[in-house]
């Protein structure tokens, strides 16, 4: 009996968050009950902090000690702390991954920095000073964030209504990801 008012109870919250996120509202009390009752982890879990940057961070404030003992999620399979772990350039493969196939992403990705690599290393061989050599950029990867940067809108248009027309008003600003 107390198993189908526990279903009763979860289905009837359920329920609730669904209509609250229809009407994009918060549940408020059953918020937390709903996350509780169907979250792999407890609250007081927290989340990983698996980049060396953001590690090097908690060791100067202070926060990695008190963080030490406190029990943490696991880490998704595309969060790693390697020197070659670039957010943008993950974000670029989400983008590029149609159907689910991130290692067909990947690996396209990967010929794609080779292939940039071999032609700004031809380039570079073909140079004749040594000053144009240095000009040479051969990262890949810093190459790949010069041309997103490029790629970047210079101002953004905000649209403001003003007795019943919308006019679209610019509004000039740094892009920041």
């Amino acid at each position: 009996m107390s198993a189908i008012r526990s279903l009763i109870l979860k289905s009837n919250i359920l329920r609730l968050s669904l209509e609250a996120n229809a009407r994009n509202t918060n549940v408020g009390l059953f918020q937390n009950v709903f996350l509780r009752s169907y979250s792999m982890y407890s609250p007081r879990f927290i989340e990983p902090t698996f980049r060396l940057e953001d590690q090097e961070k908690l060791k100067e404030s202070g926060e990695f000690a008190e963080r030490q003992f406190t029990p943490v999620k696991a880490a998704l399979t595309n969060q790693t702390s390697s020197i070659f772990y670039d957010p943008i350039v993950r974000k670029f493969t989400n983008y590029v991954m149609i159907t689910g196939q991130r290692t067909l992403v990947r690996d396209l990705v990967n010929e794609t920095f080779e292939r940039i690599k071999h032609a700004q290393l031809k380039k570079k061989h073909q140079a004749e000073t040594e000053e144009e050599k240095a000009k040479i950029e051969t990262n890949p990867v810093v190459i790949f964030h010069k041309a997103v940067e490029n790629c970047r809108p210079v101002l953004q248009l905000t649209p403001i209504k003003r007795g019943g027309i919308k006019y679209q008003v610019r509004n000039w600003y740094i892009y920041d990801i």
